[in-house]
């Protein structure tokens, strides 16, 4: 599939504002390392400086329910690119659609004790082979995810959870809608996750990890400590390393995704752990001690 030119970026972004997307994901036949396809449905809001052009949206997964612009069903995606032909002022795109779970997903069984873990990684380029989108850096916007997951599963994501309604054998999650995001920064970790959540402390800080590491962790606790920046106590914390290490690990294949209220969720591999995070900084003149 032919790559969109710096000249073609250009354009899009000259042409085209995203509001917002509303996406869905469903993981429910993610069991382990076997998982059936990945279905999402997502709406993309979006504006046209130039009623009446036309553009493209990015999509490199099977469209395999509805494409439909104001409206209007459109054609088949070629060669990763849905058409968008008469775009208005305003414009709503909703698409449905199909990716193959060793596309859209990165899958972990715990060699310890069998269970099966599931990452979503759209860093640097792959949102559009798990969702439609603008995949561009200067084309961010608001974005909501839903998720429906197995029962038991915890799912992480870039936004606070904000609701958990269970539905039979399977729970969706909502997460707050997250401003100013680009679509290669959604992340999601999603598994029968372990896990604390501190009361108190000067860093609002959650940990998850497997949940056959838990009782390996203690020698960890300390640096955790001083990654989060102090202010918690370790018995309130669970570590991030893989079990039997001898020294704290350092984040690897890890990136920051932003939420609100200064969030990060850092995120890396499904056999390491989970962390994020809120802070609040005290701002101070320039030269003023620290």
């Amino acid at each position: 599939m032919p790559a969109v030119s710096a000249a073609q970026a250009r354009a899009r972004a000259a042409l085209v504002a995203v509001d917002s997307y509303e996406l869905f994901l469903d993981l429910t036949g993610v069991t382990g390392s076997r998982a059936e396809p990945v279905r999402s449905r997502v709406t993309i809001r979006f504006r046209c400086a130039e009623p009446g052009a036309a553009t493209f949206a990015d999509v490199r997964v099977a469209v395999t329910g509805s494409a439909v612009l104001n409206g209007v069903p459109l054609d088949a995606p070629v060669d990763g690119r849905l058409a968008l032909a008469g775009l208005a002022a305003d414009n709503t795109l909703t698409v449905e659609a199909q990716a193959p779970p060793e596309q859209a997903l990165t899958l972990f069984t715990d060699p310890l004790d069998g269970t099966g873990y599931a990452q979503v990684v759209c860093y640097p380029a792959m949102a559009p082979e798990l969702f439609c989108c603008f995949d561009q850096p200067d084309l961010p916007a608001a974005m909501s995810l839903s998720v429906a997951a197995p029962a038991d599963w915890e799912c992480v994501a870039n936004g606070a959870v904000t609701d958990r309604e269970q539905a039979g054998g399977a729970s969706v999650w909502r997460f707050a809608t997250v401003p100013g995001m680009k679509p290669m920064e959604l992340a999601l970790v999603a598994g029968p996750l372990a896990g604390t959540r501190p009361a108190s402390g000067r860093v609002a800080m959650s940990v998850r990890c497997r949940a056959s590491l838990v009782t390996s962790t203690s020698g960890h606790l300390g640096h955790l400590e001083r990654f989060g920046g102090g202010g918690l106590t370790p018995a309130a914390m669970l570590a991030t390393a893989a079990a039997g290490s001898s020294r704290p690990p350092r984040p690897r294949n890890c990136s920051g995704a932003r939420s609100p209220a200064s969030a990060r969720t850092l995120r890396g591999t499904p056999g390491q752990a989970c962390v994020s995070w809120s802070r609040t900084r005290r701002l101070r003149p320039r030269g003023a001690p620290g």
